[in-house]
Order: C-alpha cells, then sequence, then structure tokens
C-alpha cells in the first residue's frame, strides 16, 4: 500500500459513488489508530458534508486532544474506545506504551462533554479479573461496553487457544460476577448477533460467535472456517488506496471499491454494504499477549500496516 492515511478528496469521490450507486448512509472508521491522521478532523466534516452518520473506534491515546473538535460534530453516531484494564502495569503489558494517562483521559472528558462514547475490552483467559474491573468502571460511568474475543490468525494460533473466551463463557464470567443480569439476543442481517446483557441502564454487548453463516462460496472452501469468528464480508475494510478484504483470514481476497463489479458481487451477497474505513494505516499500540510479547493485533503479519510510537 503506497498510502498510509486516506486522502480526503479521493474519499470524497470514492464515497459519493457509494452514496449514490449503493445508497450508503453510514460508515465506520477505524483500524489502525484514525487520530494518527494528519488531518482526521477535516475528515470527519468531509462526511459530515456528504451526509454520512459515521462511528469510530480509537485507542484513546490522542483523542483527548480532539474533543473539543468532535464536539461540534453533528454526525458522530459512537465513539468506541478501547479500554482493557484499570491495571498501568497490565496495559503496558499488552498495548506495549506507558499511554494509560491518556486514555482514561479521553474516556473521562469525553463523557464530560457528552460525546457519544462506548467502551471495547478485550477478554483474555486467564485475565478474566481485568474485563470484570472495566466491566465494573462501565457501570458506574454509566457506558455501555462491548466485550470481545479473540479472533483466530495462523500467526499466533497455539496463543489462541490458550488465551480465547467464546461468547459463551464471556456470558457465564459476568453473570456469575453480577446479580440480576437481563439477557437479550439482537438480530443483525449479514451481521452476528449480538448478546446484550444489561445490568442497570448499561449495556454490555457480546458477538455471539454461534451460527455463523457459511454458505457464501468462499467461506465453504476456506481452511479456516472452523475457527474464524466472523461473517464474510461483515465489514468491508476499506484501505487507504480503497482496496478492501472482505475477510480478516484471507489477503488473498483484495478487491477495490472503485470497482463497481466487485461491489455489485458483495451487495448480492450481503443485501447492503457496511463500510469500515481504515483512515490510517498507521498505529502507535503494539497490543500483544500479555507474558508473551507476540502481537495480537489482526493487522499483524500485514504488511500495509505499520506500527510506531
Amino acid at each position: 500500500m503506497n498510502n498510509k492515511f486516506i486522502d480526503a478528496h479521493r474519499a470524497e469521490n470514492v464515497l459519493s459513488g457509494l452514496i449514490k450507486l449503493y445508497g450508503v448512509k453510514k460508515v465506520d472508521i477505524g483500524a489502525l489508530e484514525p487520530f494518527m491522521h494528519p488531518y482526521i478532523i477535516e475528515l470527519l466534516m468531509l462526511l459530515e458534508k456528504l451526509g454520512l452518520r459515521y462511528s469510530i473506534t480509537s485507542n484513546g491515546s490522542l483523542l483527548y486532544k480532539y474533543i473539543n473538535n468532535l464536539s461540534k460534530l453533528d454526525n458522530l453516531l459512537k465513539l468506541r474506545i478501547s479500554f482493557h484494564t484499570l491495571d498501568k502495569n497490565f496495559f503496558s503489558k499488552i498495548s506495549r506504551t506507558n499511554y494509560f494517562d491518556n486514555v482514561y483521559k479521553s474516556i473521562i472528558e469525553s463523557k464530560k462533554v457528552g460525546l457519544p462514547i462506548e467502551l471495547n475490552c478485550i477478554s483474555l483467559r486467564g485475565y478474566e479479573r481485568h474485563m470484570l474491573e472495566v466491566v465494573d468502571f462501565s457501570v458506574r460511568n454509566n457506558l455501555n461496553i462491548k466485550i470481545y474475543n479473540l479472533y483466530f490468525m495462523p500467526q499466533y494460533e497455539s496463543l489462541f487457544y490458550k488465551y480465547f473466551m467464546s461468547s459463551e463463557d464471556i456470558v457465564n464470567v459476568i453473570i456469575s460476577h453480577y446479580k440480576n443480569v437481563k439477557i437479550n439476543i439482537e438480530k443483525y442481517e449479514g451481521k452476528r448477533d449480538r448478546i446484550i446483557l444489561q445490568i442497570n441502564n448499561v449495556k454490555l454487548i457480546v458477538k455471539n460467535d454461534k451460527k455463523i453463516d457459511r454458505k457464501n462460496e468462499y467461506c465453504r472452501s476456506c481452511r479456516y472456517k472452523s475457527v474464524c469468528g466472523e461473517e464474510f464480508a461483515e465489514y468491508l475494510r476499506v484501505n487507504p488506496d480503497f482496496t478492501f478484504y472482505p475477510c480478516y483470514l484471507r489477503k488473498d481476497l483484495k478487491f477495490d471499491l472503485r470497482d463497481n463489479k466487485s461491489i455489485e458481487y458483495f451487495k448480492k451477497i450481503k443485501g447492503s454494504l457496511s463500510i469500515r474505513l481504515v483512515v490510517s494505516a498507521v498505529c502507535n499500540f503494539r497490543c500483544s499477549f500479555p507474558e508473551e510479547g507476540v502481537i495480537l493485533c489482526l493487522k499483524q503479519g500485514w504488511k500495509e500496516y505499520i506500527w510506531k510510537n
């Protein structure tokens, strides 16, 4: 990939086409770290200009610098902040940084100004305590939280089986920790169902890793289908050069968002397009397994992405 950051002018042309031809109304902005984009606010203002609603996922290390700007935007639906522990030492182990105070500050100040924040927290077998402490924090602060599990990657297969917690495991840990948890299932077309655990006014969201659809031609023949934890093309992850992958595990499946034939094909499979813009192919975290130091990021091993502090 030649471009590490998405170009606003090219993005306007491509997104305008998606709006006109396919009725796209919403995009997700995520990986690697969007606030490393040198013109992230200008890019968000472009989405506003196009009438697109959007959510943002961030590791929170730089977010506090942009809170005032974000509070002036109209179409921001959700701001997800990754927050995996309240323990500074453990934070340093899994992020390979010392940015805990920055992340914490971003959460508190975002909440103070009323930004629509939600926490993301990873589950790791053997480290459930950290997950539960973050859940306690979210309940105290009236913040919804999404708890997600590891995705399988061949690069860390043995560690995957050591640390993986299924959606059922996660739910069992939470209901054993809390009393009077209400549980509901939210259905989504073309995406995994969400298990919603309600504690007071706070929602704990867990993506259901059961009954994943494997009927499409790519999944049927894939050697990873028994361990893969997501639906095919659940999101079209669009890189800064506007190529996209419909699956984290299949580097051979790389398409161009500007190719209408490719888009038409995926629209037929999924019925709609869920666009996840990788506005920055750069990250300042090296999210890793806590003891081994092996990167657990889904992008590790992909030469399109770089990590730098």
